[in-house]
């Protein structure tokens, strides 16, 4: 008789046969210190739960126990070997990341397996992750930043799942079960795995050891789920009423293009010259902050929370609330500016190199490149760092003015402005 925690065998390995067709591996050598990376992803995400909040907790669960070993097991033996494992559930994937010593690289292959293929997503863990996201939205709830996003998120994607806190709410946390994560859990299986293996490895060998674990595997891929897109919205005004506080918090935005859109990289380029990276200060940040003391804090996105749908433009600003309505028409006035005037060369060559220049900043580790492997695997190779760097190289003003022009748009921009409750 199966106690509540037991879970049946889902994916069961086979006689040898052709890879499975739904397995994508990376494996890729990086020489340094003597550690092995390990990730791996399973498609699907918060984009088709049926129960927000689904994705989130079916994933945390991963790293929670399998049926062979215990949470506490698991982690006794992992910290015995200086092993680091996390799982995790985002919008697009559910997965598992294992770093370990060289030395341990098949342990960190079965471990991996293991995890992805039979977690025992016990009950018990499984309610102590429900109260930890009901834990997190409160806390969250407490800061009137994260309240003005959320209302600007909603504003932007409603109905799409990403217009919602990943945990949903403590209703639909409310009313999710273990069984809904074991269901979530089979149909992300089904839908294909993507593993990216990297460090002071022999790419052979451990190639071979991640097909001898997943290779014959009897499921094979089924296609993504359509998501509808989220809609086109009309520019909109948005205030929101916060808790007593000292500052407003002022957002203005639009939806703009996916994560591997052939304009996104030109985006990321444009958002540094207004205000995003930390390598200079942009456009938004220079008459904002600096030249007119409007705000305390600015920042700006071009492609904020893009994969596989949009992401968005937006400039965030921190500000006295009397000052809201002053930094809403600064940042229209800049917009048109650029949009109208375009960009000086200097301008260009200044934010290529710091995109360009930032690249190995990304990629110092062999978990950095493993990260890196498992996004080409799975939103496609123009995200990759290589690809990003050759894209920039090849810019030029015309380029860039004509992607600003056909991508941002102060008309269509929504503005979100959190006021506290007395100056509201």
């Amino acid at each position: 008789m199966k106690t509540p925690n037991e879970r049946p065998q889902t994916v069961k390995a086979g006689p040898p046969a052709a890879p499975a067709e739904g397995l994508t591996v990376h494996v890729r050598q990086v020489p340094g210190a003597p550690i092995v990376a390990l990730r791996g992803w399973l498609r699907g995400g918060a984009r088709v739960e049926d129960i927000p909040g689904q994705a989130l907790i079916s994933g945390r669960l991963l790293s929670e126990g399998t049926q062979s070993r215990s949470w506490r097991r698991l982690a006794r033996e992992a910290e015995e070997r200086g092993m680091v494992i996390e799982s995790f559930g985002g919008h697009e994937a559910i997965g598992v990341s294992v770093d370990a010593l060289a030395r341990d690289a098949q342990q960190a292959v079965d471990d991996l397996a293991e995890q992805i293929l039979t977690p025992a997503m016990p009950n018990q863990r499984f309610k102590l992750l429900r109260r930890h996201a009901m834990a997190e939205l409160e806390s969250q709830q407490d800061r009137p930043e994260v309240r003005t996003a959320r209302a600007f998120l909603t504003s932007l994607y409603a109905p799409h799942p990403y217009s919602r806190p990943l945990q949903g709410t403590r209703r639909d946390l409310r009313r999710l079960t273990r069984d809904d994560c074991c269901a979530f859990h089979e149909q992300a299986l089904a839908m294909g795995i993507v593993i990216t293996v990297t460090g002071a490895i022999d790419e052979h060998t451990m190639r071979d050891a991640i097909h001898a674990r997943f290779g014959h595997l009897q499921v094979a891929a089924t296609p993504l789920p359509a998501v509808a897109p989220p809609p086109p919205h009309a520019a909109r005004r948005i205030d929101l009423v916060l808790p007593p506080g000292d500052q407003a918090h002022v957002l203005a935005g639009h939806l703009t293009v996916p994560l591997a859109h052939p304009d996104r990289p030109i985006l990321d380029l444009l958002g540094v010259l207004l205000g995003a990276g930390t390598g200079v200060r942009g456009r938004m940040v220079d008459r904002i902050r600096e030249q007119e003391g409007l705000a305390y804090e600015v920042d700006v996105g071009t492609a904020s929370g893009a994969g596989l749908d949009p992401g968005r433009f937006t400039v965030y600003a921190a500000t006295a609330p009397a000052r809201a309505e002053r930094v809403g028409e600064a940042i229209r006035q800049e917009l048109d500016r650029l949009l109208t005037d375009g960009i000086s060369v200097d301008e260009l060559e200044e934010a290529r190199d710091y995109l360009i220049g930032s690249l190995p900043f990304r990629l110092e580790t062999a978990r950095d490149v493993a990260t890196r492997l498992v996004e080409g695997a799975f939103y496609g190779p123009t995200v990759l760092p290589d690809v990003l760097a050759e894209r920039w190289r090849s810019l030029t003003r015309e380029d860039v003015i004509a992607v600003a022009r056909e991508h941002l748009d102060p008309e269509r921009m929504t503005v979100t402005v959190g006021r506290p409750e007395s100056d509201a």
